[in-house]
């Protein structure tokens, strides 16, 4: 049987967390430091092993690292869904949590949600940029309801509806020996420079690069 984690004991740890104290996060949640450290000692026993490396609170065990983590993305889940049940029952406009990469988030998305607005949509929006490994995690953790990022691998657990292609492209100087290619680049042309490309120092006075056009066969689905 699964054992029941009270919520009101992840809150006190999350803020415990986030504070750096007991007594900060008693003063957060607005509950005494007492009730704070008995709800974290009961929480430690539900879980079955201690989540702080030491009785000072000042550093998470591995179990507590993964906890914290795992409290964070079930609050917000559950903070949400009692915010939608609660407008649903009040007839008030609902919301919808959104994760895109930056180009999206201010190119395509500002359009897109006007559109809806335009379409008469009322509910309330929420937009927030990541990269495109922590959005698909964000999703798959109940944080947001939508992502807009590049997909590497299908994830059976979600839905994934390409919305577009877009080219990734070779930036380099112009006096770069592969800047002077008449034909497209090959990922083999760039394997064998890419460790001495990755390992050579920045410095400034770099010759002005330019973009060179995109291979026919390197689109990426977003």
């Amino acid at each position: 049987m699964t054992k029941t984690i009270s919520l009101t004991g992840m809150r006190s740890f999350v803020a415990v967390c986030e504070t750096g104290g007991v007594r900060a996060a008693a003063d957060q949640i607005g509950r005494t430091p007492s009730a704070v450290s008995m709800t974290l000692k009961q929480l430690e026993d539900d879980i079955g092993a201690p989540l702080f490396e030491s009785e000072r609170k000042g550093a998470l065990s591995p179990v507590g690292r993964i906890v914290l983590d795992e409290a964070r993305a079930m609050i917000a889940h559950y903070d949400r869904a009692c915010l939608a049940m609660t407008s649903y029952a009040a007839d008030l406009q609902g919301r919808c949590d959104v994760a895109s990469v930056p180009s999206v988030a201010v190119t395509l998305l500002p359009r897109a949600i006007a559109q809806l607005r335009a379409e008469g949509s009322s509910f309330d929006i929420h937009v927030r940029d990541s990269d495109s490994s922590a959005i698909v995690e964000a999703v798959e953790n109940g944080m947001v309801e939508v992502g807009l990022c590049v997909l590497a691998s299908k994830r059976p657990q979600l839905s994934f509806e390409p919305l577009f292609q877009e080219p990734l492209d070779f930036v380099c100087p112009v006096d770069h020996p592969l800047a002077t290619s008449k034909r497209p680049l090959k990922w083999r042309s760039l394997k064998a420079r890419a460790s001495s490309a990755m390992a050579r120092p920045k410095h400034s006075g770099l010759p002005r690069p330019r973009r060179l056009p995109p291979a026919r066969n390197s689109p990426r689905p977003m």
